[in-house]
């Protein structure tokens, strides 16, 4: 039972990733807050292209060597790196963004 939703979701956070990045580069904040949204955006593209180089890899050394082959580096970059990524660009955005503002206020 195919959802219909759940392929337009991948599609969807894809497309966010690129506006981001493209939004990065016309509003051109500064400093950390730059660093942390263009970690996120290539966090997620990162994740889709590390998916699909894992299916070729895997498909094409599958094909060549007549056995199923996986492929860690690709997977392992898309399962783990990425998400960890995603997750520090997010989180590291949020608190400059509150610093900018001035609602944050590091102790000393």
């Amino acid at each position: 039972m195919f959802n219909p939703l759940f392929g337009l979701i991948p599609f969807l956070l894809l497309l966010l990733a690129i506006v981001l990045i493209i939004l990065i580069k016309k509003i051109k904040p500064q400093g950390m807050l730059k660093k942390f949204l263009i970690l996120a955006g290539v966090s997620v593209a990162g994740f889709f292209i590390s998916v699909l180089l894992h299916n070729l890899i895997s498909g094409l050394l599958s094909q060549l060597l007549k056995k199923e082959i996986e492929e860690p580096v690709f997977f392992i970059l898309a399962t783990i790196i990425c998400p960890l990524g995603l997750m520090a660009g997010v989180i590291g955005s949020i608190i400059q963004l509150i610093k900018e503002r001035g609602k944050f206020k590091p102790r000393q």
